[in-house]
Protein backbone atom coordinates (compact mmCIF):
# COMPACT_ATOMS: atom_id res chain seq x y z
CA UNK A 1 0.00 0.00 0.00
CA UNK A 2 1.16 2.88 -0.97
CA UNK A 3 1.82 6.19 2.33
CA UNK A 4 1.53 9.28 1.48
CA UNK A 5 3.66 11.31 3.68
CA UNK A 6 1.30 14.08 5.66
CA UNK A 7 3.39 17.00 4.45
CA UNK A 8 3.00 15.74 1.07
CA UNK A 9 -0.80 14.82 1.41
CA UNK A 10 -1.51 18.93 2.99
CA UNK A 11 0.99 20.98 0.44
CA UNK A 12 -0.97 18.79 -2.55
CA UNK A 13 -4.73 19.73 -1.28
CA UNK A 14 -3.41 23.59 -0.71
CA UNK A 15 -2.12 24.34 -3.95
CA UNK A 16 -5.44 22.94 -4.92
CA UNK A 17 -7.43 24.82 -3.19
CA UNK A 18 -5.50 27.49 -3.92
CA UNK A 19 -6.13 27.34 -7.61
CA UNK A 20 -9.45 26.33 -7.61
CA UNK A 21 -9.80 30.08 -6.33
CA UNK A 22 -7.47 31.37 -9.24
CA UNK A 23 -8.33 29.99 -12.39
CA UNK A 24 -11.60 29.96 -13.52
CA UNK A 25 -10.40 27.86 -16.39
CA UNK A 26 -10.07 25.22 -13.72
CA UNK A 27 -13.84 24.70 -13.44
CA UNK A 28 -14.15 23.30 -17.04
CA UNK A 29 -13.67 19.82 -19.02
CA UNK A 30 -13.76 16.30 -18.23
CA UNK A 31 -12.00 14.75 -15.30
CA UNK A 32 -9.21 13.40 -17.23
CA UNK A 33 -7.15 16.63 -18.55
CA UNK A 34 -4.61 18.14 -16.39
CA UNK A 35 -5.56 20.63 -13.90
CA UNK A 36 -9.55 20.17 -15.07
CA UNK A 37 -12.50 19.20 -12.73
CA UNK A 38 -14.99 16.94 -13.59
CA UNK A 39 -18.20 18.86 -13.29
CA UNK A 40 -20.90 16.66 -14.74
CA UNK A 41 -23.84 15.43 -12.81
CA UNK A 42 -23.09 12.37 -11.54
CA UNK A 43 -25.93 9.69 -10.22
CA UNK A 44 -25.16 8.54 -6.32
CA UNK A 45 -23.29 5.24 -6.05
CA UNK A 46 -25.96 2.46 -4.96
CA UNK A 47 -25.04 0.51 -1.71
CA UNK A 48 -22.84 -2.24 -2.82
CA UNK A 49 -22.92 -5.71 -1.25
CA UNK A 50 -20.63 -6.74 1.49
CA UNK A 51 -20.24 -9.70 3.64
CA UNK A 52 -23.05 -9.87 6.73
CA UNK A 53 -21.81 -9.29 10.02
CA UNK A 54 -21.25 -12.75 10.94
CA UNK A 55 -19.24 -13.86 7.59
CA UNK A 56 -16.97 -10.44 8.35
CA UNK A 57 -16.21 -11.92 11.77
CA UNK A 58 -16.37 -15.22 11.65
CA UNK A 59 -12.66 -16.95 12.83
CA UNK A 60 -9.61 -16.61 10.30
CA UNK A 61 -8.95 -20.38 11.23
CA UNK A 62 -9.18 -23.03 14.15
CA UNK A 63 -6.50 -24.60 15.57
CA UNK A 64 -6.11 -27.81 17.35
CA UNK A 65 -3.16 -28.83 19.69
CA UNK A 66 -2.96 -31.52 21.53
CA UNK A 67 -0.10 -32.88 24.20
CA UNK A 68 2.63 -32.56 21.28
CA UNK A 69 2.98 -28.66 21.10
CA UNK A 70 4.70 -29.41 17.73
CA UNK A 71 2.09 -30.51 15.77
CA UNK A 72 -1.55 -29.13 15.31
CA UNK A 73 -4.69 -29.74 12.97
CA UNK A 74 -5.34 -26.52 11.31
CA UNK A 75 -9.24 -25.86 9.27
CA UNK A 76 -10.14 -22.75 7.06
CA UNK A 77 -13.32 -21.15 6.74
CA UNK A 78 -16.01 -23.34 4.73
CA UNK A 79 -14.60 -26.98 5.27
CA UNK A 80 -16.44 -29.24 6.92
CA UNK A 81 -14.05 -29.48 9.87
CA UNK A 82 -14.25 -26.28 10.28
CA UNK A 83 -18.24 -26.11 10.27
CA UNK A 84 -18.27 -29.46 12.67
CA UNK A 85 -15.84 -27.30 15.41
CA UNK A 86 -18.31 -24.26 14.58
CA UNK A 87 -21.14 -26.23 16.00
CA UNK A 88 -19.66 -27.05 19.09
CA UNK A 89 -18.84 -23.87 20.08
CA UNK A 90 -22.50 -22.89 18.77
CA UNK A 91 -23.58 -25.46 21.49
CA UNK A 92 -21.58 -24.94 24.66
CA UNK A 93 -23.62 -24.19 27.27
CA UNK A 94 -21.27 -21.67 29.32
CA UNK A 95 -21.59 -21.70 33.41
CA UNK A 96 -19.48 -19.93 36.27
CA UNK A 97 -17.76 -17.37 34.01
CA UNK A 98 -15.22 -15.72 35.60
CA UNK A 99 -11.76 -13.58 35.24
CA UNK A 100 -8.41 -15.61 35.86
CA UNK A 101 -4.57 -14.04 35.62
CA UNK A 102 -3.72 -16.24 32.87
CA UNK A 103 -4.94 -19.57 30.91
CA UNK A 104 -3.35 -22.81 32.10
CA UNK A 105 0.15 -23.66 30.79
CA UNK A 106 -0.71 -26.58 29.05
CA UNK A 107 -3.43 -28.13 27.52
CA UNK A 108 -4.37 -31.87 27.26
CA UNK A 109 -6.69 -30.82 24.39
CA UNK A 110 -7.37 -27.34 23.39
CA UNK A 111 -9.33 -25.87 20.27
CA UNK A 112 -8.11 -22.17 19.05
CA UNK A 113 -11.12 -20.02 17.54
CA UNK A 114 -8.93 -16.79 16.13
CA UNK A 115 -10.79 -14.23 15.59
CA UNK A 116 -9.85 -11.25 13.30
CA UNK A 117 -11.53 -8.50 15.72
CA UNK A 118 -12.24 -7.94 19.46
CA UNK A 119 -15.69 -8.59 19.94
CA UNK A 120 -18.02 -7.64 22.63
CA UNK A 121 -20.77 -9.45 24.14
CA UNK A 122 -23.69 -8.94 21.72
CA UNK A 123 -21.02 -9.83 19.16
CA UNK A 124 -19.90 -12.95 20.80
CA UNK A 125 -23.51 -14.53 21.15
CA UNK A 126 -23.27 -15.14 17.64
CA UNK A 127 -21.02 -17.87 17.84
CA UNK A 128 -21.64 -18.83 21.22
CA UNK A 129 -25.46 -18.83 22.29
CA UNK A 130 -25.21 -20.23 25.18
CA UNK A 131 -22.87 -17.46 26.60
CA UNK A 132 -25.09 -16.09 29.30
CA UNK A 133 -25.45 -12.08 30.60
CA UNK A 134 -23.15 -11.29 33.14
CA UNK A 135 -22.02 -8.09 35.50
CA UNK A 136 -18.30 -9.08 33.70
CA UNK A 137 -17.58 -7.12 30.42
CA UNK A 138 -17.07 -10.10 28.19
CA UNK A 139 -14.91 -9.81 25.38
CA UNK A 140 -12.92 -11.79 23.06
CA UNK A 141 -10.38 -12.37 20.08
CA UNK A 142 -9.85 -15.52 20.87
CA UNK A 143 -11.67 -18.09 21.72
CA UNK A 144 -10.67 -21.41 23.37
CA UNK A 145 -12.89 -25.06 24.10
CA UNK A 146 -10.07 -26.82 26.14
CA UNK A 147 -9.41 -29.70 28.71
CA UNK A 148 -6.98 -29.42 31.12
CA UNK A 149 -6.87 -32.67 32.27
CA UNK A 150 -8.00 -36.06 29.95
CA UNK A 151 -11.24 -36.27 32.27
CA UNK A 152 -12.10 -32.74 33.14
CA UNK A 153 -14.80 -31.01 31.81
CA UNK A 154 -14.39 -29.13 28.35
CA UNK A 155 -13.95 -25.17 29.20
CA UNK A 156 -14.27 -22.15 27.61
CA UNK A 157 -11.84 -19.32 27.56
CA UNK A 158 -12.55 -15.62 26.40
CA UNK A 159 -8.86 -14.00 25.39
CA UNK A 160 -8.33 -10.27 25.34
CA UNK A 161 -6.63 -7.05 25.98
CA UNK A 162 -9.74 -6.75 28.08
CA UNK A 163 -7.99 -9.75 30.20
CA UNK A 164 -9.06 -13.61 30.07
CA UNK A 165 -12.03 -15.28 30.99
CA UNK A 166 -12.73 -19.10 32.00
CA UNK A 167 -16.16 -20.87 32.32
CA UNK A 168 -17.32 -24.66 32.63
CA UNK A 169 -19.44 -25.78 29.57
CA UNK A 170 -21.92 -28.60 29.00
CA UNK A 171 -20.26 -30.38 25.76
CA UNK A 172 -19.82 -34.08 25.96
CA UNK A 173 -16.62 -35.11 26.95
CA UNK A 174 -16.37 -38.32 25.04
CA UNK A 175 -17.18 -36.29 22.16
CA UNK A 176 -15.17 -33.69 22.19
CA UNK A 177 -12.34 -35.69 23.00
CA UNK A 178 -13.24 -37.96 20.25
CA UNK A 179 -13.65 -35.37 17.23
CA UNK A 180 -10.17 -34.06 18.51
CA UNK A 181 -8.36 -37.60 18.43
CA UNK A 182 -10.07 -37.28 14.93
CA UNK A 183 -8.72 -34.42 13.72
CA UNK A 184 -5.29 -34.68 15.02
CA UNK A 185 -4.41 -37.95 13.01
CA UNK A 186 -5.73 -37.20 9.86
CA UNK A 187 -5.10 -33.47 9.55
CA UNK A 188 -1.85 -32.71 10.96
CA UNK A 189 0.44 -29.46 10.23
CA UNK A 190 3.50 -29.27 12.03
CA UNK A 191 4.10 -25.58 14.05
CA UNK A 192 6.99 -23.74 12.93
CA UNK A 193 6.23 -20.96 14.76
CA UNK A 194 2.92 -20.81 16.85
CA UNK A 195 3.26 -16.99 18.28
CA UNK A 196 3.38 -15.71 14.92
CA UNK A 197 1.39 -18.67 12.87
CA UNK A 198 3.05 -20.71 11.01
CA UNK A 199 1.48 -23.86 10.42
CA UNK A 200 2.93 -25.90 7.50
CA UNK A 201 0.67 -28.79 6.57
CA UNK A 202 2.85 -32.13 7.13
CA UNK A 203 1.97 -33.89 4.31
CA UNK A 204 0.80 -33.00 0.90
CA UNK A 205 -2.80 -31.18 0.77
CA UNK A 206 -5.20 -30.84 -1.83
CA UNK A 207 -6.04 -26.65 -3.25
CA UNK A 208 -7.76 -25.22 -6.18
CA UNK A 209 -6.21 -23.77 -9.06
CA UNK A 210 -8.35 -21.77 -10.50
CA UNK A 211 -8.87 -18.85 -13.17
CA UNK A 212 -9.88 -15.22 -12.47
CA UNK A 213 -11.69 -12.64 -14.39
CA UNK A 214 -11.08 -8.97 -13.67
CA UNK A 215 -13.90 -6.39 -14.22
CA UNK A 216 -13.00 -3.16 -13.02
CA UNK A 217 -15.53 -0.98 -11.17
CA UNK A 218 -16.12 2.73 -12.68
CA UNK A 219 -13.59 4.86 -11.44
CA UNK A 220 -15.30 8.67 -11.68
CA UNK A 221 -18.60 7.28 -9.43
CA UNK A 222 -15.98 5.95 -6.45
CA UNK A 223 -14.10 9.12 -6.79
CA UNK A 224 -17.17 10.84 -6.05
CA UNK A 225 -18.49 8.95 -3.46
CA UNK A 226 -15.94 9.88 -1.30
CA UNK A 227 -17.19 13.80 -1.56
CA UNK A 228 -19.94 16.03 -0.26
CA UNK A 229 -19.96 18.10 -3.74
CA UNK A 230 -18.03 16.18 -6.39
CA UNK A 231 -18.79 19.18 -8.58
CA UNK A 232 -15.89 21.02 -6.49
CA UNK A 233 -13.35 18.62 -7.53
CA UNK A 234 -10.08 19.16 -9.58
CA UNK A 235 -7.45 16.44 -10.66
CA UNK A 236 -3.53 16.20 -10.97
CA UNK A 237 -2.02 13.55 -12.52
CA UNK A 238 1.12 13.11 -9.94
CA UNK A 239 2.58 10.64 -12.69
CA UNK A 240 2.07 8.55 -15.45
CA UNK A 241 0.06 6.41 -13.58
CA UNK A 242 -1.28 7.93 -10.59
CA UNK A 243 -3.95 10.41 -10.40
CA UNK A 244 -5.19 13.18 -7.31
CA UNK A 245 -8.64 14.15 -7.05
CA UNK A 246 -8.86 17.26 -4.29
CA UNK A 247 -12.06 19.53 -3.45
CA UNK A 248 -8.94 21.47 -1.21
CA UNK A 249 -9.89 19.75 1.62
CA UNK A 250 -9.58 15.79 1.03
CA UNK A 251 -8.26 14.20 -1.57
CA UNK A 252 -8.15 10.04 -3.18
CA UNK A 253 -5.93 8.53 -5.41
CA UNK A 254 -6.00 6.57 -8.26
CA UNK A 255 -3.18 3.73 -8.21
CA UNK A 256 -3.32 2.83 -12.00
CA UNK A 257 -0.34 0.30 -11.75
CA UNK A 258 -1.84 -1.33 -8.42
CA UNK A 259 -5.18 -1.00 -9.45
CA UNK A 260 -6.32 0.72 -6.45
CA UNK A 261 -8.29 4.09 -5.17
CA UNK A 262 -7.26 5.33 -1.77
CA UNK A 263 -8.87 8.18 0.03
CA UNK A 264 -7.21 9.87 2.72
CA UNK A 265 -8.79 13.44 5.21
CA UNK A 266 -5.52 14.89 6.42
CA UNK A 267 -7.78 17.26 8.77
CA UNK A 268 -8.56 14.06 11.23
CA UNK A 269 -4.83 13.49 12.21
CA UNK A 270 -5.43 16.37 15.74
CA UNK A 271 -8.92 14.78 16.46
CA UNK A 272 -9.01 14.88 20.41
CA UNK A 273 -12.89 12.40 19.87
CA UNK A 274 -12.46 9.17 21.80
CA UNK A 275 -14.18 6.66 19.93
CA UNK A 276 -13.70 3.94 17.84
CA UNK A 277 -15.75 2.37 14.67
CA UNK A 278 -17.73 -0.69 15.40
CA UNK A 279 -17.61 -3.74 12.61
CA UNK A 280 -21.11 -2.52 11.37
CA UNK A 281 -19.75 0.89 10.77
CA UNK A 282 -17.03 -0.58 8.87
CA UNK A 283 -18.90 -2.69 6.42
CA UNK A 284 -21.88 0.32 5.40
CA UNK A 285 -18.61 2.47 4.34
CA UNK A 286 -17.56 -0.12 2.78
CA UNK A 287 -21.51 -0.71 1.28
CA UNK A 288 -21.28 3.14 -0.16
CA UNK A 289 -18.06 3.08 -1.73
CA UNK A 290 -18.15 -0.11 -3.89
CA UNK A 291 -18.83 -3.11 -1.88
CA UNK A 292 -16.57 -5.80 -0.70
CA UNK A 293 -16.57 -9.57 -1.46
CA UNK A 294 -18.92 -11.66 0.63
CA UNK A 295 -16.25 -13.72 1.53
CA UNK A 296 -14.17 -11.54 2.85
CA UNK A 297 -12.70 -11.19 6.93
CA UNK A 298 -12.10 -8.48 8.79
CA UNK A 299 -9.19 -8.09 10.64
CA UNK A 300 -8.02 -5.39 13.25
CA UNK A 301 -4.45 -4.65 12.56
CA UNK A 302 -4.12 -2.04 15.54
CA UNK A 303 -6.43 -0.42 17.99
CA UNK A 304 -6.15 2.90 20.55
CA UNK A 305 -8.61 4.47 22.44
CA UNK A 306 -8.81 6.99 19.56
CA UNK A 307 -7.45 5.46 16.16
CA UNK A 308 -7.60 2.20 14.61
CA UNK A 309 -6.77 0.41 11.43
CA UNK A 310 -8.41 -2.85 9.75
CA UNK A 311 -8.03 -4.80 6.78
CA UNK A 312 -10.87 -6.83 5.26
CA UNK A 313 -9.18 -9.41 3.58
CA UNK A 314 -10.79 -11.63 0.72
CA UNK A 315 -10.93 -15.21 0.59
CA UNK A 316 -11.33 -18.66 -1.87
CA UNK A 317 -11.94 -21.80 -1.32
CA UNK A 318 -11.02 -21.05 2.81
CA UNK A 319 -7.30 -19.64 2.04
CA UNK A 320 -6.76 -15.56 1.91
CA UNK A 321 -6.02 -14.56 -1.14
CA UNK A 322 -2.33 -12.68 -0.18
CA UNK A 323 0.49 -10.99 -1.58
CA UNK A 324 -1.91 -8.88 -3.73
CA UNK A 325 -3.86 -5.10 -3.73
CA UNK A 326 -7.74 -7.07 -3.30
CA UNK A 327 -8.09 -6.50 0.61
CA UNK A 328 -9.85 -3.23 1.87
CA UNK A 329 -7.78 -1.04 4.27
CA UNK A 330 -9.18 1.53 7.02
CA UNK A 331 -7.85 3.42 9.24
CA UNK A 332 -10.18 5.90 11.69
CA UNK A 333 -9.42 8.75 14.17
CA UNK A 334 -11.90 9.01 16.13
CA UNK A 335 -14.59 7.12 14.91
CA UNK A 336 -14.43 8.96 11.36
CA UNK A 337 -12.48 7.55 8.26
CA UNK A 338 -8.85 9.55 7.88
CA UNK A 339 -7.61 6.52 5.22
CA UNK A 340 -9.24 4.41 3.34
CA UNK A 341 -7.72 1.95 0.35
CA UNK A 342 -9.80 -0.26 -1.82
CA UNK A 343 -9.41 -2.25 -4.91
CA UNK A 344 -10.93 -1.08 -8.30
CA UNK A 345 -11.30 -4.49 -9.56
CA UNK A 346 -14.00 -7.11 -9.36
CA UNK A 347 -13.04 -10.70 -8.94
CA UNK A 348 -15.32 -13.95 -10.56
CA UNK A 349 -14.11 -17.30 -10.45
CA UNK A 350 -14.07 -19.58 -13.79
CA UNK A 351 -12.78 -23.28 -14.12
CA UNK A 352 -11.15 -24.60 -11.23
CA UNK A 353 -9.12 -27.93 -10.54
CA UNK A 354 -7.54 -29.69 -7.83
CA UNK A 355 -3.82 -29.76 -7.22
CA UNK A 356 -1.42 -31.31 -4.65
CA UNK A 357 0.89 -29.05 -2.68
CA UNK A 358 4.33 -29.38 -0.76
CA UNK A 359 4.52 -29.94 2.48
CA UNK A 360 6.56 -29.08 5.46
CA UNK A 361 9.40 -31.19 4.35
CA UNK A 362 10.10 -30.28 1.01
CA UNK A 363 9.07 -26.41 1.74
CA UNK A 364 11.60 -26.57 4.55
CA UNK A 365 14.45 -27.66 2.06
CA UNK A 366 13.59 -25.16 -0.10
CA UNK A 367 13.90 -22.41 2.28
CA UNK A 368 17.53 -24.05 3.64
CA UNK A 369 18.83 -23.41 0.40
CA UNK A 370 17.53 -19.44 0.35
CA UNK A 371 18.64 -19.27 3.80
CA UNK A 372 21.35 -21.70 4.80
CA UNK A 373 21.69 -19.99 8.38
CA UNK A 374 18.17 -19.16 9.40
CA UNK A 375 16.05 -21.57 11.99
CA UNK A 376 12.26 -22.09 10.75
CA UNK A 377 11.28 -21.53 14.06
CA UNK A 378 12.04 -17.34 13.49
CA UNK A 379 9.78 -17.52 10.47
CA UNK A 380 6.00 -17.09 9.75
CA UNK A 381 4.74 -18.75 6.81
CA UNK A 382 1.31 -17.99 5.65
CA UNK A 383 -0.37 -20.37 2.80
CA UNK A 384 -3.07 -18.91 0.78
CA UNK A 385 -3.88 -17.90 -2.64
CA UNK A 386 -1.43 -15.42 -5.02
CA UNK A 387 -3.33 -13.47 -8.33
CA UNK A 388 -0.47 -13.71 -11.12
CA UNK A 389 -1.59 -12.02 -14.03
CA UNK A 390 -2.70 -14.05 -17.59
CA UNK A 391 -4.01 -10.49 -19.78
CA UNK A 392 -6.17 -7.48 -19.38
CA UNK A 393 -9.18 -9.71 -17.99
CA UNK A 394 -7.76 -12.96 -16.81
CA UNK A 395 -5.45 -13.53 -13.63
CA UNK A 396 -4.48 -16.79 -12.60
CA UNK A 397 -4.91 -18.04 -9.01
CA UNK A 398 -2.15 -19.98 -7.35
CA UNK A 399 -1.81 -21.57 -4.49
CA UNK A 400 1.13 -20.21 -2.71
CA UNK A 401 3.08 -20.13 0.99
CA UNK A 402 3.82 -16.43 1.93
CA UNK A 403 7.52 -16.56 4.19
CA UNK A 404 7.95 -13.68 6.16
CA UNK A 405 10.65 -12.55 8.94
CA UNK A 406 10.03 -9.97 11.72
CA UNK A 407 6.75 -8.53 9.89
CA UNK A 408 8.70 -8.11 6.48
CA UNK A 409 7.53 -10.48 3.19
CA UNK A 410 10.79 -12.53 2.02
CA UNK A 411 9.70 -14.72 -0.15
CA UNK A 412 6.21 -15.84 -1.94
CA UNK A 413 6.87 -19.51 -3.16
CA UNK A 414 4.83 -21.66 -5.53
CA UNK A 415 2.79 -24.35 -3.06
CA UNK A 416 3.00 -26.77 -6.30
CA UNK A 417 5.75 -26.65 -7.74
CA UNK A 418 8.23 -24.95 -5.04
CA UNK A 419 9.16 -22.09 -7.43
CA UNK A 420 10.27 -18.72 -6.09
CA UNK A 421 7.83 -16.43 -7.41
CA UNK A 422 9.06 -13.04 -5.47
CA UNK A 423 11.68 -12.40 -3.50
CA UNK A 424 15.46 -13.70 -4.35
CA UNK A 425 15.53 -16.71 -6.94
CA UNK A 426 16.88 -20.02 -5.98
CA UNK A 427 20.48 -20.39 -7.25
Amino acid sequence: MRVWPAFKTGLLVVLVGTSLVLSEELWTGGWGGVGEVNYSPEPSLPQASVPTEYAATTPCRIVLTGTDPSVSALFMPGTEDYKNWMTQLGQAHVYSLHMVSNLPKSFVRSVEYDFGVNMNYQELIHYIPGLQPSVLPKQGQTVYLYQSESAGPVMLALVSGAGTYVAQTDLSIVNFASMFRHAILLDPWEVWNRQSGAFVPKNSIDMFRATVFVNSHSIIPLVHSFFVNPQALTSVPESPTMVLWTDGSRAVWWDQQKHTLTYADPNLASSAASRTMAVTDILNYASSHGGAPKNSILVENSATANDASWTLRPYAFGFPIIGSNQSIVLQSVGGHVAKYQLPINELSFGQKNLVHIIGASPLAKILHKLMPSTPLNVLSVELGYALLPVDSHREKLEPVYLVSQSGMPLWEIDAVSGKVLKGMKIS
